[in-house]
């Protein structure tokens, strides 16, 4: 007897099951009935109000903190015998997944700015107006832009959070500061736990709590259990065995249910907002379960980047304030890297909860950048000639091989890396930041560091 995976979730009695777990029994249920399911690939954009370069360029390419122009050499060939930045520490050993680049451009205003970039920082699009001012945005910003494709037969097209001194200061529950769906279509983000908390819980049992999550899991553990056996004595062959398939599916879920404890794909973790750090851990818990359950495959961060002069960067709890128009002292590189240090020990959690689940070809993309560029003040001024940023890819098609590498000034741009991304993510690029203001080659960085991009345009 053939059976089609229609047929399956019929027998199985999955086919009104819950929302939020949809996703995974979608590509659960393609296993078991012998069809290839495709690879999972997440995108996760975090953008920072600044860079200091003292952290983020190793000693072997220029010692000390000004890194000025005449202290930098013009261009870096890929290496990646150096010393691993302090401020991306918590990744260290798993640098090999990584690529730092120096030396882009994201000309969006034709020159630097004085007081941050707004909705051009992830656009690469000169915003409707003076772009310190959070101007309406022209374009969509690269997360969602990535998101049409990474995220088309999710729930949830993307899942956006951020914070900042001034809205947590204020109690504000959402800011619009950096994504964007496109020209005059700002999108904002929740500064709130508890705001977040509701955007995926409405999408999941709005009343489902631990306990009765795990009664909800057992009983329907037990119920496929007996349709097990009903089935098994109906198939045979190839049918018995992607039954088993299946089963063994089951299994793993439940014992992922087990290790989350309290927390599942049902049950949205408590929100915390009592103090800065708080918000944020609780924030990534949440979405990282979100792209764990499959709820959504993008998510956006944006932390500092709704300018307010010297208000805009987070006071955590062991960092503080950090002196924006005190920047010639060394304790201001230092504070900035506890800074980020604080944000990657928060994304190595996500890369590990991740990979406890993820199958061998599932895809992680994590795109860590600077919404002002770097410069010595880059908390507090933009430097739009020198934009970083990180790359971090777990995919078995992509190898960034731990490098660095620094483009001499205006040869390479922000939007080149983001289009070169979605190709390489398998998301067609030619929609994305077009416009004079695009510089550089279209789609020619990542493959020619890395060797791995594939055509995604059909």
């Amino acid at each position: 007897m053939a059976m089609n995976r229609r047929q399956m979730i019929r027998m199985l009695g999955l086919g009104a099951g819950a929302s939020f777990l949809a996703p995974w029994a979608e590509r659960t249920l393609s296993y078991a009935a012998g069809q290839a399911a495709a690879p999972r690939k997440r995108l996760i954009v975090f953008a920072v109000s600044g860079f200091d370069p003292g952290g983020y360029t190793p000693v072997e390419v220029s010692s000390g903190r000004t890194q000025g122009k005449d202290s930098l050499p013009s261009s870096v060939s890929p290496m990646t015998n150096f010393s691993w930045p302090s401020m991306f520490s918590p990744i260290e050993d798993l640098r090999q997944n990584a690529i730092i680049i120096d030396g882009l451009t994201n000309p969006i205003t034709g020159g630097s700015t004085l007081h941050g970039c707004g909705f051009g920082a992830l656009t690469c699009q000169h915003p409707q107006g003076d772009a310190a001012s959070l101007a309406p945005p022209r374009g969509s910003s690269i997360d969602q832009y990535m998101a049409q494709t990474l995220s088309a037969n999710a729930p949830k097209s993307s899942l956006l959070f951020g914070i900042s001194h001034r809205a947590f200061a204020k109690g504000w529950d959402r800011e619009a500061s950096l994504f964007s769906a496109g020209t005059g279509q700002s999108l904002g983000h929740a500064t709130k736990a508890s705001v977040l908390r509701n955007e995926i819980a409405g999408l999941a049992a709005p009343d489902a709590g631990p306990d009765l999550e795990t009664g909800r899991r057992e009983a329907l553990r037990d119920a496929l259990n007996a349709d097990f056996g009903r089935l098994r004595a109906r198939l045979a062959g190839p049918e018995r065995e992607r039954l088993d398939v299946y089963e063994s599916a089951i299994v793993e879920f439940d014992r992922r249910f087990q290790l989350r404890e309290s927390v599942s794909c049902g049950s949205p973790p408590a929100a915390q907002n009592n103090t800065p750090n708080s918000r944020m851990e609780s924030m990534m818990d949440m979405a990282t379960l979100s792209l764990e359950c499959g709820l959504t495959n993008v998510v956006g961060v944006a932390v500092g980047t709704a300018d307010n002069h010297d208000e805009h960067l987070p006071r955590y709890d062991g960092v503080g304030e950090i002196p924006v128009h005190d920047y010639g002292g060394n304790r201001y590189g230092q504070l900035m890297d506890e800074l980020h240090q604080f944000h990657w020990t928060l994304l190595r959690r996500t890369l590990d909860t991740l990979d406890q689940s993820d199958a061998p070809d599932d895809e992680t993309y994590i795109l860590y950048v600077s919404t002002r560029g770097t410069s010595v003040n880059s908390s507090h001024h933009a430097q739009l000639e020198r934009w970083p940023a990180l790359l971090y890819a777990k995919s078995p098609n992509v190898d960034f091989g731990g490098r660095f590498l620094r483009y001499p000034g205006r040869e390479r741009s922000f939007a080149e890396l983001c289009k070169s991304l979605a190709q390489v993510a398998g998301v067609c690029p030619s929609g994305f930041a077009t416009g004079a203001s695009v510089a550089g080659p279209v789609n020619g960085l990542l493959p020619e560091v890395v060797g791995s991009s594939t055509a995604a345009c059909g």
